[in-house]
């Protein structure tokens, strides 16, 4: 905005350019928005996260922590699924655990979905 408008531009003398995330740094706020939520990502959900946190930051200038929150929103949906459609677990950590099936293969386009189609975090 501020580069095709010049009457703006000269009202902000400082412009802060913040670098993107990395993906590895995706995946780090990954498992920090997991551990807030009580969740638990196994070796594998881990390595699985990254290669789709690098894929979809991939061909953007910027990576951006929407991705990891984006990302941690269907892995809880599917492990929400996981532990409602299976056997009842004994293991309480099973209930908090998500695991490489969890994952999507990628995640979405950045086109949101209408606001009553996405699901929350927490069902």
């Amino acid at each position: 905005m501020l580069h095709t408008s010049p009457a703006p531009a000269a009202r902000f003398p400082a412009i802060i350019d913040f670098p993107g995330y990395t993906p590895a740094q995706l995946t780090a706020i990954l498992h920090a928005l997991a551990a807030e939520a009580g969740l638990t990502l196994t070796p594998d959900a881990t390595r699985k996260a990254a290669t789709v946190l690098a894929y979809a930051e991939n061909g953007h200038a910027t990576g951006n922590a929407r991705l990891a929150v984006q990302l941690l929103t269907q892995a809880t949906v599917s492990q929400a699924q996981r532990v409602t459609t299976g056997p009842e677990p004994s293991d309480p950590a099973v209930l908090a655990t998500i695991n490489a099936a969890g994952i999507p293969e990628h995640l979405p386009p950045h086109d949101p979905p209408a606001h009553d189609q996405l699901p929350g975090q927490y069902l």
